[in-house]
């Protein structure tokens, strides 16, 4: 009896082992993804980062079940979302951090990201009246969020330099901040 339950146990053993021994496939394509990240880190240019996230997007859509593809793909998600905030992309951001608050519904922090975001869509009022002649650049972006692309022009004039900054108001009219020498000027919520 004792010899046909070794027989037993040890036929089951190979198949344990082939589960989870790793697959030399899966192992390729992942170091085939991890080689595309390396380019992405040491170029300037946006394609290589295009074509790593593409890859990195593709392996996770085969096999989601490989934990660490997942963590460095939503990682990258949320790298990116916050890339485009900071370049005043506000509406195209929303969809990639309201995926990542969808898959971490506990993450305060990407919640509060997402909050700013969407606050940032529009400038209310209300946080419009928060300005004050003299601020900073850097402190009415921390309270209004960097401008649209297109909506921010710079003029040198002599010794100064002068920029305007525009921003969407909700009511679908615009709210300008004037800068002279990098501090507020004024600002106008017409």
């Amino acid at each position: 009896m004792r010899f046909l339950l070794l027989i037993c146990a040890l036929s089951l053993i190979p198949t344990q082992c082939t589960s989870r021994a790793p697959q030399p496939e899966l192992d390729h394509e992942w170091i085939s993804v991890l080689e595309l990240k390396r380019q992405f880190l040491t170029s300037t240019e946006t394609v290589a980062r295009q074509r790593y996230v593409d890859a990195l997007a593709r392996f996770v859509a085969l096999h989601p079940e490989h934990q660490r593809a997942r963590q460095v793909y939503e990682e990258t998600e949320l790298a990116f979302a916050r890339d485009l905030c900071s370049r005043g992309l506000y509406a195209n951001a929303l969809p990639y951090y309201e995926h990542a608050a969808a898959r971490s519904p506990r993450n305060r922090a990407i919640r509060a990201e997402l909050t700013i975001a969407r606050e940032h869509l529009s400038i209310s009022k209300e946080k419009f009246s928060a300005l004050r002649p003299g601020m900073k650049a850097a402190e009415v972006v921390a309270l209004l969020g960097q401008p649209p692309p297109g909506w921010a022009k710079s003029t040198r004039k002599r010794q100064s330099v002068e920029e305007s900054w525009y921003y969407r108001r909700p009511d679908g009219g615009v709210a300008s901040v004037f800068f002279h020498n990098g501090k507020l000027l004024t600002a106008e919520y017409w």
